[in-house]
């Protein structure tokens, strides 16, 4: 061929090799056959073929070819000794050649002169013809041009990593690219992917924007992976991220891959994209893949690294900040809200073992937060009532005086106190039905454990947030009663363990004392309408003569348990009255 044909962003151009004579000799071929009469289609093809010959231009040479990291340019290149891509040749004739007098013709040509160069302050050039590319499907050469460019670093440490992850994703997001395939960016992406975590720490930086940008991209690019890739890239990604939470207590790139993770499943469950366009499906080998990875990876690594929902420090003892551990556990909450049900309960995932280590509570404990953000996401009430009994009744069994004044239960007694205001935010607003079964449940947890359990603490703080969002009709005559103390001020502020991780344990303390000291007349206004007071009295009645012929001494807390306990039945007797 003597050159190149017009395309969408290319002009006719000769090669640079061509010849006169051949071009004439393609000349008088193409007259011979245009002027055959008999053959209308290779006449007409022959004059469509002079027109392409006319058109074509003299090549344009250049004189430089770049080499990334090469010491022989106008700038200290420095090369990148521990990243994945040293000594990459970039070929600027690589680079298409757009129309003459277009706008985007001037963008590349500049551009072009940049990368030529070599002038120190093309630095702060080069980034902004890059922002000029962001609205147009560039052609696969360039996906090249940004990795190559990706590893260079010019004097004072100035770099183009952000400039070229931002042409990357402007390239890859879900558009459409005018009849031009995303397929060498999203090689790229997976390359990278592929990278050693020293390798891909030297190419976009420990913790850096870029690198968080590059996790953000997962949302588009990893659906587009070969499926036996994806495994392998997502383990790999998450081990970068995890990384990154250990030894530098930076959780950007680990939210922006979790939450990449959490979309590509909401987009597989809802067929169709947030601006209501469909959406290309996605392999069912790529989604159980990521609801094995959240389920069976993430949760246990997370657990492990950054502080549960309520404990004051993680398993391996590294402090990661409270808003910091906040948005790592609401970006995972949001991610396996879009794991079905059915999956998480295949995987148990939702099983409260009756553990007393360490460990196992502070994994319960983190499941109980999740339970409770369930109630408030896409799954229904109705579905997750089952994971959210299990919680309750797990938190119910908890007793007050195992191996008292040790302070590792003290501890877990703190972070189950600060679980209960997770549940109770959660479930504010239930059903007459199901608060009529959670009241029973809780006396008839007292009756067969004893006083010694916090079940009590529980229903306090669960009946606290019910009379807050209670409706109209049910609100009883002696209201002003149930409002002399300040547990209304906190259930109003819906406030949840995150907003008391920073009390202390008595603090806390304090606060549940609150509310038990509101009980007996809220409950009592409760049981009344929810017509289970004689069933509750009589209950409480039992309890308190066990409790009575006990000749024991008490903690402190069971002799409030036990006062609230004849405080209901006195406030019940007198309503009667």
């Amino acid at each position: 061929a003597l050159g190149n044909g017009p395309s969408l962003l290319d002009s006719s151009q000769l090669h640079p090799e061509t010849r006169k004579d051949r071009v004439l000799a393609v000349k008088e071929l193409l007259i011979e056959l245009a002027t055959n009469i008999k053959d209308v289609k290779c006449c007409d093809a022959a004059t469509i073929g002079m027109g392409i010959l006319c058109s074509m231009k003299n090549p344009v040479y250049h004189n430089t070819t770049v080499l990334i990291g090469s010491p022989g340019s106008t700038i200290n290149l420095m090369g990148n000794t521990g990243g994945g891509m040293p000594g990459r040749k970039v070929d600027m004739n690589s680079m298409p050649q757009a129309k003459e007098g277009t706008l985007i013709g001037e963008i590349l040509s500049n551009l072009k002169s940049c990368l030529d160069r070599r002038v120190e302050t093309n630095v702060f050039y080069i980034p902004r013809f890059f922002q000029c590319l962001h609205g147009t499907p560039l052609p696969g050469p360039f996906a090249k041009i940004a990795e190559a460019l990706l590893a260079e670093r010019f004097e004072g440490g100035n770099t183009l990593k952000m400039p070229c992850m931002k042409l990357l994703s402007s390239q890859i997001k879900d558009r459409q690219r005018s009849g031009l395939d995303d397929r060498d960016f999203i090689n790229l992406m997976l390359y990278i992917t592929k990278l050693s975590v020293p390798a891909f720490h030297s190419l976009l930086g420990r913790g850096s924007e870029a690198a968080e940008m590059f996790m953000s991209l997962m949302e588009y690019a990893l659906p587009k992976f070969p499926s036996g890739t994806v495994e392998q890239a997502t383990m790999h990604l998450w081990e970068i991220c995890h990384k990154d939470l250990i030894e530098l207590k930076s959780v950007r790139c680990s939210i922006a891959l979790i939450t990449s993770f959490g979309r590509i499943l909401e987009k597989a469950r809802n067929g169709v994209s947030k601006k209501g366009r469909s959406i290309d499906m996605i392999a069912p080998v790529i989604i159980s893949t990521l609801q094995k990875i959240v389920v069976d990876t993430l949760f246990p690594a997370l657990c492990n690294t950054v502080k549960v929902p309520g404990m004051q420090t993680s398993l391996e003892g590294i402090h990661i900040s409270v808003k910091d551990a906040s948005s790592v556990w609401s970006a995972y909450n949001d991610c396996l809200c879009e794991v079905p049900l059915l999956v998480l309960r295949d995987k148990k995932f939702f099983l409260f073992d009756d553990c007393i280590d360490f460990k196992g509570i502070c994994t319960n404990i983190a499941k109980v937060y999740l339970v409770s953000c369930f109630e408030a996401k896409r799954h229904s009430k109705a579905k997750s009532l089952m994971e959210r009994s299990k919680a309750q009744a797990w938190i119910s069994r908890q007793q007050l005086l195992i191996a008292a004044g040790e302070e590792t239960v003290s501890t877990q007694l703190h972070s189950m106190r600060l679980s209960l205001f997770d549940i109770a935010h959660a479930t504010s607003q239930d059903s007459s039905d199901i608060k009529r079964n959670v009241i029973l449940h809780a006396f008839e947890v007292i009756l067969v454990g004893g006083l010694s359990s916090i079940s009590l603490e529980q229903l306090a703080v669960q009946v606290g947030f019910w009379w807050e969002y209670r409706s109209d009709d049910v609100r009883g005559t002696d209201d002003h009663n149930a409002w002399s103390h300040l547990s209304s001020i906190f259930a109003r502020a819906s406030c949840k363990s995150y907003e008391f991780s920073c009390l202390p344990p008595d603090g806390i303390l304090e606060i549940v004392s609150m509310f038990l000291k509101d009980l007996p007349w809220k409950l009592c206004h409760l049981c009344r309408n929810l017509g289970i007071s004689e069933n509750i009295v009589n209950t409480c009645s039992r309890i308190i003569t066990e409790y009575s012929d006990k000749a024991v001494s008490h903690h402190l807390l069971v002799n409030e348990y036990f006062s609230c306990l004849n405080t209901f039945v006195s406030c019940r007797m007198d309503s009667a009255s």
